[in-house]
């Protein structure tokens, strides 16, 4: 066992040394991290303005079920028709679905609001947004369509089986 002279506690260099380390790795941690070099120098993706959506629920929609919905980011390379043609009903379950890079996927309840803020991909030109209804088959009661340079703010109504913008 080592002694330090005139300390008389055995292991006490063992104790001051590790305490020693410690403090400087922590230091040097704070040191690099007030520079900067954690840090990325990445710059964030370019973003439009936000937008913000209000979902405005009838107490009956969708049957009493909850509402899938979903909102298509279109970007100025893309065309909004290779969307709209697959249509809300064939689009839940379509290939094209899965490849889409853009997307939000949220469900709606009857008698609620929910409020959408949205940061959009860089160029995006348009969102499309599809809503799921039980039992109903007319597409146009079923997706809406919104341009870029529209609002800032939208209101959509969500009826018992259709949407109003």
């Amino acid at each position: 066992m080592m002694r330090i002279a005139g300390s008389g506690i055995p292991g006490f260099n063992f104790i001051r040394n590790t305490i020693g380390k410690m403090g400087m790795a922590a230091g040097l941690c704070m040191i690099l991290g007030s520079c900067g070099l954690f840090s990325s120098d990445i710059p964030p993706p370019p973003r439009n303005k936000t937008r913000e959506i209000l979902f405005l629920c009838d107490q009956r929609i969708n049957s009493g079920m909850q509402l899938p919905v979903e909102l298509i980011y279109i970007r100025a390379d893309e065309d909004p028709k290779q969307v709209v043609d697959i249509g809300p009903d064939a689009w839940f379950d379509s290939e094209e679905r899965e490849k889409w890079p853009y997307k939000e996927t949220f469900m709606l309840q009857g008698g609620h609001e929910y409020r959408l803020r949205l940061e959009k991909p860089p160029e995006t030109t348009a969102a499309v947004i599809f809503f799921s209804f039980y039992r109903v088959e007319e597409r146009d009661h079923q997706q809406v369509i919104l341009e870029t340079d529209a609002a800032e703010k939208a209101v959509i109504w969500v009826g018992a089986d259709r949407v109003y913008h």
